[in-house]
């Protein structure tokens, strides 16, 4: 994959090599899930790469849920190295309101890799001027039981209300899991991915690469733009009315 990838190459030296493993692409195809794990269906990350966590005593963690946490690259890079913390531990500031918590110290995780990485959370970085951008997203495991589920908390200048943010669920009132305890989180995987007219399209799919050098100063509302287009091309819409629809 290349480029900025090899910010966290420097950042898993500084782990003790906690990267395992090479980076694993997951293309789009017609595969869509790999099964549930405690009512937690794990679907495949289309058009993202992973790198792998060295996890001590992963055997205890291994059916637990997989979930994801989308943040800014420098963020990320120090939940790898001290691990997933509550806001106001450790240095770790509170952000985005703290919606639905009544600790206003609250994690926040989702089932869906389209939520999670939404700009709002995983804000673009730039790696060519004007052509291409990277987001990071850590995939966890989070204990069964041990979260709170809220719907879609994004405000509908981020995202149209009657449009599903992931194709693999039909409404988004299960967008967002919200935990207390930091040990009941635990971080197994980098995942990485490239938008951009000079993006990869075979790796991480042909949409990222409609992100044209004239969007450059607006190149985080371009993509979830031409997301929802997409997505509502697609039928992938919520009908008033319907049981669960917001």
């Amino acid at each position: 994959v290349g480029s900025a990838i090899e910010l966290f190459a420097l950042a898993s030296q500084s782990m003790g090599g906690r990267f395992i493993g090479s980076w694993r692409a997951f293309r789009i195809d017609g595969k869509t899930h790999y099964g549930d794990r405690h009512g937690v269906r794990y679907f495949k990350p289309h058009g993202w790469v992973k790198r792998q966590l060295h996890v001590e005593d992963y055997q205890r963690v291994r059916d637990w849920p997989i979930v994801y946490h989308g943040s800014s690259d420098k963020n990320v890079a120090k939940i790898l190295l001290t691990g997933m913390r509550r806001p106001g531990e450790g240095g770790v500031a509170i952000s985005h309101g703290q919606a639905g918590s009544s600790t206003h110290r609250t994690m926040y995780f989702s089932p869906s890799i389209y939520f999670s990485a939404h700009p709002v959370y995983a804000p673009f970085q730039e790696v060519e001027l004007g052509r291409k951008w990277f987001q990071v997203v850590l995939q966890c495991k989070v204990r069964p039981g041990s979260w709170t589920v809220r719907q879609n908390t994004l405000g509908y200048r981020h995202w149209p209300r009657d449009v599903c943010f992931d194709p693999n669920f039909p409404t988004n009132d299960e967008m967002e899991f919200l935990l207390e305890d930091q040990d009941h989180v635990v971080v197994i995987a980098l995942m990485y991915r490239e938008l951009g007219c000079d993006a990869n399209a075979s790796v991480f799919g042909n949409l990222v690469t409609q992100i044209e050098p004239e969007h450059a100063e607006h190149a985080q509302y371009r993509w979830t733009e031409l997301l929802a287009e997409e997505h509502r091309a697609r039928g992938l819409v919520i009908i008033r009315g319907a049981a669960g629809a917001a």
